[in-house]
């Protein structure tokens, strides 16, 4: 299979060209825009965690995740993503960044069109955190059937 293709997924729900990116996408929904490219618009989310929350959003209406993207175009996206969280870590002094995709509705997507969170963190901000890791580290007997399902999923 060619690299710029993607690899078949299970079939997952179908694209809804009605869904608020395709409506901002159209101009049909208002924004506050930050950055656009060939590929992307960038906008302060609409409801932010915190000062300078932005979401980039590829401009492809076809994709309903992340993960359903071919490979080149996600490639092309991640560059923008990389871009733009740069930006928003400079223009707000912050810390860090958390860069949030929510692949799935399983994980959190409630809008099923690509798009990344740039959350700008601040040490102590109370923000997002994901749990602590395991106490323990992971045993040999665990850890070697679940290589051995990636090693075998990654290399058919």
């Amino acid at each position: 299979m060619a690299e710029t293709e993607a690899t078949p997924a299970p079939a997952g729900p179908t694209y809804d060209f009605d869904n608020i990116f395709a409506k901002i996408l159209d101009k049909k929904v208002p924004c506050f825009k930050v950055y656009e490219s060939r590929s992307v618009i960038a906008i302060l989310d609409a409801f932010p965690m915190c000062e300078g929350h932005t979401l980039v959003i590829p401009k492809k209406k076809k994709f309903t995740s992340f993960l359903a993207m071919p490979p080149a175009a996600a490639a092309e996206f991640m560059g923008e993503v990389h871009k733009v969280a740069r930006a928003v870590k400079e223009a707000f002094k912050c810390d860090g960044v958390n860069l949030v995709e929510n692949d799935g509705t399983a994980a959190g997507q409630t809008v099923l069109h690509p798009h990344f969170h740039i959350i700008p963190r601040k040490e102590g901000d109370g923000l997002i955190k994901l749990p602590a890791s395991a106490k323990d580290m992971i045993s040999e007997d665990v850890a070697k059937p679940l290589q051995e399902k990636l090693v075998e999923t990654l290399n058919p």
